[in-house]
């Protein structure tokens, strides 16, 4: 990668475009309804999260294992997805009181709320995807023989995508029916990306990233090493992914660049098209074009970040602590957090950030605001 350079802040007067705008399959007034907050995973809100150093205002802790992204419905609960054998989703109120837990084994991925208010999550011991109601009530159940480690992922005529640890590739109707199945011939990994023209894109951990039409035929394949982070998709198309110490853009199936980033997360987009990567040396803003913008250093390796209204980014690191950075890189706040933590934090519609952490005893779900 090139030797970071400080190019300066976004234009202000381009930082509150929603790029999840057009997102009509999702819960209408959720602020954060699913892994990346909509189906191109740009990992920006149109809230803008604390400016200075926020207080710690609840800590929930649950008795599980590892833990999914949090994400946030229109009335502000909190859905966690976490490893315990019978009670795998986790709905915390904004007040961080538990309101339901969901009969289901090992959710170990972000789950997705859709236009109709229905709650879909990745079984991984029940073997399915799970249809629930707002209440935790089940609608549904969509059998498979793998575990689902890939978050569902809602298209805006409301087809859920997912993928499975057998390298099998869904496309699920609302009503549960499949629509299709693709072989991919490989694990697929966590999560599916849908680009402005429909297109499907997903990794598996042979090195590719593959993009499929929404009738599930091939568009492209890409060699891309063993992915470490979801795909991101810009509002022109070009494919955003991480591998083998490597972030690659991807256009129509060619590589268009490719920057070393040891340990890079998934990207999130800013309002101007700079990229926005947690890595094992800090955060890393990369210009669309592949280009050094800046290198915020950490003490820590950082998780995947997200972005607010003003260009802020966000994010945990594990050496617990949860970070602010602004859009020329320089440092915000920090605040420590209950324990170490590589998964993004959401921003909420008040801008509240809440993000999920380890702890000694499982699992901490914490609220962070002014």
């Amino acid at each position: 990668m090139d030797a970071p350079t400080n190019m300066g802040a976004p234009d202000a007067t381009t930082i509150l475009d929603d790029p999840c705008e057009a997102s009509v399959g999702l819960q209408v007034g959720s602020p954060w309804p699913m892994y990346g907050r909509c189906a191109t995973h740009p990992s920006r809100s149109v809230r803008t999260g604390p400016a200075a150093a926020p207080r710690l205002q609840w800590t929930f802790a649950a008795d599980a294992g590892s833990y999914a992204e949090p994400v946030v419905d229109r009335d502000g609960r909190i859905y966690l997805g976490v490893e315990h054998e019978t009670s795998g989703l986790i709905a915390v109120g904004p007040d961080g009181t538990e309101r339901w837990r969901g009969e289901m084994g090992n959710v170990s991925t972000a789950v997705a709320i859709s236009s109709n208010d229905t709650i879909y999550a990745g079984a991984g011991d029940d073997g399915g995807l799970v249809a629930l109601r707002l209440d935790g009530s089940r609608k549904w159940i969509f059998p498979t023989t793998s575990e689902i480690d890939s978050a569902p992922t809602i298209a805006p005529d409301g087809t859920i995508y997912f993928g499975c640890v057998d390298g099998t590739f869904f496309a699920v109707n609302m009503d549960g029916t499949k629509k299709w199945e693709f072989a991919a011939g490989a694990e697929v990994a966590p999560n599916t990306a849908i680009g402005p023209d429909q297109t499907i894109y997903f990794a598996t951990l042979d090195g590719k990233t593959h993009a499929l039409a929404p009738d599930g035929g091939v568009r492209w394949s890409a060699d891309t090493g063993t992915p470490t982070s979801p795909p991101s998709v810009s509002s022109s198309g070009s494919v955003y992914v991480a591998g083998d110490g490597f972030l690659y853009s991807i256009r129509g199936g060619v590589i268009e660049w490719r920057v070393a980033l040891p340990g890079a997360s998934s990207a999130a987009i800013g309002a101007d098209g700079t990229l926005y990567v947690g890595a094992t040396n800090g955060v890393i803003a990369v210009r669309s074009d592949g280009g050094a913008q800046w290198t915020h250093p950490t003490s820590g390796r950082v998780g995947a970040p997200v972005v607010g209204a003003d260009g802020t980014i966000y994010a945990a690191t594990d050496n617990a602590a949860l970070i602010a950075v602004g859009p020329d890189g320089g440092a915000k706040w920090s605040v420590p957090t209950a324990g170490p933590s590589r998964r993004p934090p959401v921003i909420g519609a008040d801008g509240r950030l809440y993000i999920a952490t380890s702890t000694a005893i499982g699992t901490a779900l914490q609220a962070f605001g002014p």
